[in-house]
């Protein structure tokens, strides 16, 4: 009797930690029908974002310069990502390391 009850305990527990166990694609989508929802999703906020930006640059001078004002600090931001990855790479490093290393 002991081992028929050791048994359940086994397979109820086991159950538990294979229902806990899945918590990935609930939908039922393949990978692709994912990647296409979720594009679809983004494109619709950059539309959104972008007719919003329309709409403040329309609204009056000071909110075109505002936008103005916004898409410049944003492409300082992506150039200052562009340096910094440039300057992270081994390459970059190396030619630091050697140049330091010769003008010494």
């Amino acid at each position: 009797m002991a081992r028929g009850l050791s048994r359940e305990q086994s397979q109820q527990k086991n159950i538990k930690k294979t229902q806990a166990g899945n918590k990935g694609n609930q939908e039922g989508l393949s990978a692709t029908q994912r990647a296409e929802r979720d594009a679809k999703i983004l494109q619709e906020k950059a539309a959104a974002k972008a007719a919003q930006r329309e709409a403040l640059a329309k609204q009056s001078p000071d909110g075109a310069a505002a936008v103005a004002e916004e898409e410049k600090r944003k492409q300082a931001a992506r150039q200052a990502k562009k340096e910094r990855l440039a300057n992270s790479t081994q390459r970059s490093c190396a030619s630091t390391n050697r140049r330091s290393f010769f003008s010494d």
